[in-house]
């Protein structure tokens, strides 16, 4: 007999393992500057406690999966990104994807430019300026 619930799907599929030991791409769009900060530079080299954000993102990014890439689209003073992430994330599957049009287009833009380096299809997208918790 089927138990009937009143909601369409279930939230959570018993029969699949834990999405952790999986591969994920995340992918993190930091392409614009905040609003009123272009001075500051990128939000993803913002400090936050004395830490970058881009450095709580990998972290909790960390604690969350095991088997994991991420995907980081930047578009304002990339220069400045890259330099970063080759210095202090030599050990991290991270990569920047460069949006160069990132003034006159969208996230959408972004999400197509980092859709087409990724070879996944289990892809978690973030908005860039948050500040993420595993």
């Amino acid at each position: 007999m089927r138990r009937r619930n009143r909601y369409i799907t279930s939230a959570v599929n018993e029969d699949e393992g834990k999405g952790s030991d999986s591969f994920i791409s995340v992918v993190l769009f930091s392409e614009n500057h905040g609003y009123r900060m272009k001075s500051y530079g990128p939000i993803s080299l913002m400090k936050i406690e004395g830490k970058t954000l881009i450095q709580r993102q990998v972290e909790a990014v960390k604690a969350t999966f095991k088997n994991f890439e991420i995907v980081l689209c930047s578009g304002f003073e990339t220069e400045k990104t890259v330099q970063f992430v080759k210095s202090n994330f030599a050990d991290v599957n991270l990569r920047v994807v460069e949006n160069q049009i990132h003034f006159n287009s969208n996230c959408c833009e972004s999400a197509r430019l980092c859709l087409h380096n990724i070879n996944n299809d289990k892809i978690l997208m973030c908005n860039g300026a948050l500040l993420l918790t595993p």
